[in-house]
């Protein structure tokens, strides 16, 4: 009996090294592919793409207006498993940040 629980915790044991032997991607930030800096966006929803990047398994998102440094709307701060989202949005200025996670 003891050598079925001893079995069990090693195999339980194993399968949690997964979780800990993750990629650091600490300081790598995910290239966004629209919209692009500055550019005013005409259709609403608005369409965030951004590439993929190795090593995340997903991506927060946050959106402020007009920006981070003076916050007057927070919009959105989600967590993404895709590389697309579409959010409406009033018209107005926003800063967007995107965070690699994994």
């Amino acid at each position: 009996m003891k050598k079925i629980i001893f079995i069990l915790l090693a195999a339980f044991s194993l399968q949690g090294c997964k979780e800990i032997i993750a990629e650091n991607i600490t300081g790598r930030t995910p290239q966004i592919i629209i919209p692009s800096n500055g550019q005013t966006v005409n259709q609403n929803p608005v369409h965030f793409k951004w590439e993929p990047m190795s090593g995340a398994t997903k991506y927060r998102l946050q959106i402020a207006s007009p920006n981070f440094a003076n916050i007057e709307i927070y919009a959105l701060d989600s967590i993404i498993s895709g590389t697309n989202f579409l959010m409406a949005l009033d018209s107005n200025v926003y800063e967007l940040k995107l965070t690699a996670m994994n």
